[in-house]
């Protein structure tokens, strides 16, 4: 795979496709799709609406994998990124 350019803030970025619950506590759920990592960081789309430094958890199940559930916060929307 080749790698993708470093960004001064957030270190390489891995492309993927990945569903993942998204939840916002106490009762807010909706879907979501990581679109890259990196060790600092993912671009998440969501039809949610997230104001900056919303703690939201992150959950993903796959075929072959238990469910594996990540708290973090959002950034400003126009940023894309947890």
């Amino acid at each position: 795979m080749p790698e993708m350019p470093m960004e001064a803030r957030s270190g390489t970025r891995v492309p993927c496709d990945l569903r993942v619950l998204v939840m916002v506590h106490p009762a807010i759920f909706g879907p979501g799709v990581l679109l890259n990592v990196s060790i600092s960081g993912a671009l998440l789309q969501t039809p949610l609406v997230l104001n900056p430094l919303t703690e939201i958890e992150l959950e993903v199940e796959g075929p072959g994998m238990a469910r594996s559930s990540i708290s973090t916060s959002s950034l400003p929307s126009e940023l894309r990124m947890l």
